[in-house]
């Protein structure tokens, strides 16, 4: 699973430019109803804030995906085990049952080519 996302930093303002305000938008407009920007604030007056450009290659979590896949392997490995041992468990407690399929003298039965 990819977990990437993008940062947009804006709207951004500065000395020159007022901070965005959705007070001071023409509610008529598509996306400027008050209904439509509920939970946002009203005002977007936030210093800037600097996203990195490079990600760090480290994993968060303790054995990152090489450890993951160790994992599966280790399971397979495992499972496979415990069913090579549950047939031969089964296999040596079924009782041994022989028939014998050869005709005897006794029966009557066609010889084929004879």
């Amino acid at each position: 699973g990819d977990l990437s996302f993008y940062a947009v930093s804006s709207p951004t303002h500065d000395a020159e430019e007022a901070p965005f305000s959705w007070i001071a938008q023409n509610v008529s407009v598509d996306g400027c109803r008050p209904t439509e920007h509920r939970g946002h604030p009203e005002v977007w007056g936030f210093s800037w804030f600097a996203v990195p450009s490079t990600i760090r290659t480290e994993e968060p979590w303790r054995y990152g995906e090489k450890g993951a896949i160790a994992g599966i392997g280790v399971m397979c490995v495992i499972l496979s085990t415990v069913a090579l041992r549950w047939g031969l468990a089964v296999t040596r407690r079924r009782k041994q049952c022989s028939f014998d399929m050869s005709p005897t003298e006794s029966e009557s039965y066609t010889r084929l080519g004879a």
